[in-house]
């Protein structure tokens, strides 16, 4: 009898220890990195200047830094963050050409001059923060302050102080709404509350 008892021990031992692997306990999945906003210059893939360069930046100045280093040719930019280049941050792409007129009317212009500048202007791994807590943002002013360093044109406010919402360049940065989610259990709490309770059962059913 002792070696059967032991024997049905060791197989409950085993068919828990197979129960537990089915469930991924990777507490690592709850946490959320909280990395601030960093800015970092590097080169096109085709190796266009930078545009940094030729002083021309980023913001408030870029047309009119465009408009100078292009004159008396006209000129174009372009300067708004991209959600799809990288995986983990926010490019921001900030851009200079210049043209030259064609021969004839019909003729069409031919570009000259080209520069990018680029920045990770955002990690899309940092959670949704409090507006006014975290960043000051309790207005449609502030919200458009914050959101220059991240794109100059896109962003989005609504609510009022104490209760706001802001995004920038397409991406919610900051609610003082709380979280729906966070109220209820999350994925694995759930899945941990039903691996021990179908542990519990099959225990108590051998026991």
């Amino acid at each position: 009898m002792n070696a059967i008892g032991l024997t049905t021990r060791l197989f409950r031992i085993v068919f828990l220890v197979f129960l537990s692997q089915q469930f991924p306990f990777d507490k690592s999945t709850k946490i959320s990195t909280s990395v601030d906003a960093a800015y970092f210059d590097f080169q096109n893939s085709n190796n266009i200047d930078s545009c940094k360069n030729h002083g021309i930046y980023a913001g408030e100045t870029l047309e009119e830094d465009c408009i100078n280093y292009c004159r008396p040719n006209p000129s174009r930019t372009w300067d708004a963050v991209d959600l799809t280049e990288n995986l983990n941050f926010a490019i921001r792409n900030t851009v200079c050409r210049c043209y030259e007129y064609g021969s004839s009317p019909s003729s069409p212009e031919t570009m000259t001059f080209e520069c990018w500048s680029k920045a990770e202007v955002w990690d899309k791994r940092k959670p949704v923060m409090k507006c006014e807590e975290d960043y000051g943002i309790v207005s449609l002013t502030t919200c458009q302050d914050f959101c220059k360093s991240i794109d100059p044109k896109a962003m989005k406010y609504d609510g009022f102080a104490g209760n706001s919402r802001c995004w920038c360049g397409g991406f919610k940065v900051c609610s003082d709404s709380p979280s729906v989610t966070s109220a209820a259990p999350t994925n694995w709490d759930i899945t941990s509350i039903i691996a021990t309770l179908v542990v519990a059962q099959v225990w108590a059913l051998w026991s």
